[in-house]
């Protein structure tokens, strides 16, 4: 505690730690701001007291003097006290059961799935090329997984993007394709547009917008409506 601070020192700002919450998650922001400022081993222990808060507080303030010779001493000190609060990290093995759903698309599932590996504690990239493969439904993408599998995870994720960028367009496509198939497929003859001088005007169709008939006896109405299942756009 009777290290000079360095001159222009200023204490990380960080959330303090106040024992509720994951003890390594605190030291791992600590350590990354302290990391940027460039400071020793002395520093890094002199500092911690001010990133805590309540019952952390008050547990440094009763560890007895010349008892931390350093950082890696206060933080193995620091987690055992906090244990309990520590979150259990999923292991390597869970990712065996991470499954690409039958409607999930490869842009979600990628998507699940680097945020389940983030989470890991001893992710290894070697073998987790089989897990994502073996993970995946059949499908083009993972047809060529098979003819070619990557020898690098970094190279899998890559090419798992590219398909699932692939497959944004390719619905992209297909949705504006359709959009402009279903659009004007009815269609308004002429001679029923006309207004007869015969239109009785009790009577209305919704189809035509004329009084002259009603809807459920418009021929040209139920003929259309005959078409379009014939081509499949009614069932």
């Amino acid at each position: 505690m009777a290290e000079p601070l360095p001159k222009d020192f200023h204490f990380p700002t960080i959330k303090p730690y106040t024992g509720s919450a994951d003890p390594g998650d605190h030291l791992n922001r600590y350590e990354a701001v302290m990391m940027m400022i460039g400071v020793n081993n002395t520093i890094m222990c002199r500092a911690f007291c001010a990133t805590l808060d309540g019952q952390s507080q008050d547990w440094f303030g009763s560890i007895s003097e010349e008892s931390i010779p350093t950082f890696a001493i206060l933080t193995k000190r620091f987690l055992s006290q906090f244990a309990e609060s520590m979150h259990r990290k999923k292991q390597f093995a869970d990712l065996c059961y991470l499954k690409q759903q039958s409607l999930e698309t490869l842009v979600e599932y990628l998507s699940k799935w680097k945020k389940e590996a983030m989470g890991v504690a001893n992710f290894d990239d070697k073998s987790a090329i089989p897990f994502f493969k073996n993970n995946l439904r059949s499908d083009p993408f993972h047809s060529d997984l098979l003819r070619n599998e990557p020898t690098k995870y970094v190279e899998l994720m890559d090419r798992a993007s590219r398909y699932a960028n692939a497959e944004i367009d390719e619905r992209r496509k297909n949705e504006k394709e359709e959009g402009r198939g279903d659009m004007g497929i009815m269609e308004f003859p002429d001679e029923c547009m006309k207004i007869s001088s015969k239109a009785d005007p009790k009577k209305y169709c919704r189809f035509h917008r004329q009084h002259r008939h009603e809807t459920d006896e418009c021929m040209v109405l139920k003929r259309q409506i005959e078409e379009l299942i014939q081509q499949g756009y009614l069932g």
